[in-house]
């Protein structure tokens, strides 16, 4: 089942849903509704969504199951290649066996997409990393404030960049 249509409604409920909680009907600018997804820490609202969190809670998910299924269950490893066997580096996904290996090759673009580190750290590493999820997620957050940086930047007047000024002092301890 494919939940594309569920993760949408979702991301929508909550990035643009949530400016009508305060009574008003506001427009957020593209800058805006990336600060609404950014962690506190990265002068965001916090509000983590679907798709930030569940491409890569699956991708680590298949790539936990493809290490360990050759050693456990060696009838169903051809089930579950490595990630990397699956979507070459020109970015297309190969002919997956199953349909979690489908879907994972598929999370794997959309992630590489919008971070492209991601496929150096998985190449970088050379058996199945601690922390695959808070690894690839934490990838995922840095790509997604880069590019929210360079929205802020964009409109800012080089010579008074509040814009970014105020960006910096939200950023941080979030609780002073």
């Amino acid at each position: 089942m494919d939940y594309g249509d569920i993760m949408a409604n979702y991301g929508a409920v909550l990035l643009l849903g949530l400016p009508r909680r305060f009574g008003r009907r506001l427009q957020l600018p593209d800058h805006g509704v990336g600060l609404i997804g950014l962690p506190l820490a990265a002068g965001g609202l916090g509000y983590r969504t679907w798709r930030s969190t569940a491409d890569c809670a699956f991708l680590a998910a298949y790539m936990h199951t493809s290490h360990h299924f050759p050693k456990l269950f060696p009838h169903l490893a051809d089930r579950f290649p490595p990630i990397l066997d699956l979507v070459p580096a020109v970015g297309q996904p190969a002919l997956a066996p199953s349909k979690q290996a489908e879907f994972a090759s598929r999370e794997f673009v959309r992630i590489v997409s919008d971070a492209p580190l991601v496929r150096d750290r998985i190449e970088g590493s050379a058996s199945v990393m601690k922390h695959t999820q808070h690894v690839l997620s934490t990838i995922v957050s840095e790509a997604e404030a880069r590019r929210v940086v360079g929205l802020i930047n964009a409109m800012d007047n080089p010579r008074l960049p509040r814009h970014m000024e105020l960006y910096y002092s939200n950023c941080g301890d979030p609780t002073t």
